[in-house]
């Protein structure tokens, strides 16, 4: 009857560092141990209403080893971790200068439909709203999508 408990006991403390250290090794071993205590406790002689009463117990006991993990992971987080101190924005995409809607420039390359034009002194990715517009044209600001501006022929 001890190596039931050796077994489960070692189960439970396995699942427990499988929070700290995730390779699924861990688990899988005490997989394993739960099994073996399992079949130690049916070759000792008990029968299905013992074992499915330590099958429940230590089930209740595995969740709240899993509940222990969690919580002391969540306390030793502002102390213990491996995440920067500093708050982080994440990726942020490129975004043109909205502050040229509106604003005229002439191309610096062709826009079939995308290419550069210079706007207020500014060299900018820009997309065309129409159709093919050749270098050195007039071109007035419509609005920004994304990283460029979508600029139109000047009339006339």
């Amino acid at each position: 009857m001890i190596e039931v408990l050796l077994f489960l006991l070692l189960s439970l403390f396995l699942l427990y560092l499988e929070f700290y250290l995730t390779s699924g090794l861990l688990a899988g071993i005490a997989a394993i141990t739960y099994i073996v205590s399992i079949v130690f406790l049916v070759k000792a002689g008990f029968g299905f209403l013992e074992v499915f009463l330590f099958v429940l117990v230590s089930l209740a006991l595995a969740a709240g080893t899993v509940l222990l993990a969690m919580r002391r992971i969540r306390q030793s987080a502002d102390s213990n971790t491996f995440y920067l101190d500093t708050t982080q924005e994440g990726f942020v995409g490129a975004s043109a200068n909205t502050s040229l809607i509106g604003k005229s420039g002439i191309t610096q390359t062709d826009l079939g439909p995308s290419g550069f034009a210079e706007i207020e002194g500014h060299r900018v990715q820009v997309v065309s709203s129409g159709p093919y517009i050749e270098r050195g044209e007039n071109v007035t600001v419509l609005f920004a999508r994304g990283a460029y501006l979508v600029v139109q022929k000047q009339k006339g």
